[in-house]
């Protein structure tokens, strides 16, 4: 594996990972609350609870997949997503 590849997959692993990871958390914080009968304070705390096994297993998954551009493309697709949709919450004001 080449030095500029490797450095590629740990930056993927840590920085997209945390990025997905924490965008992720923050969209079902936001929805939690909307489809359960759960408190705003407690789908915090149980996604943020939740966030860091995901963050643990995004990490495995980067370093296990065999193509980085997938790798990239799944947790940059994810990080958009989320963030895209929890801002739209947000301006629409329906977010927690």
């Amino acid at each position: 594996m080449k030095n500029a590849t490797l450095v590629s997959r740990v930056a993927a692993a840590v920085f997209g990972g945390y990025a997905a990871t924490a965008s992720g958390v923050m969209l079902l914080a936001a929805l939690l609350p909307r489809v359960t009968p759960l408190a705003a304070a407690d789908a915090v705390v149980l996604t943020a609870m939740c966030g860091f096994p995901a963050y643990l297993l995004t990490l495995l998954w980067s370093f296990s997949h065999s193509d980085l551009r997938r790798v990239w493309l799944v947790l940059g697709g994810i990080t958009t997503v989320s963030a895209l949709t929890v801002t739209a919450l947000a301006v629409s004001g329906r977010a927690v």
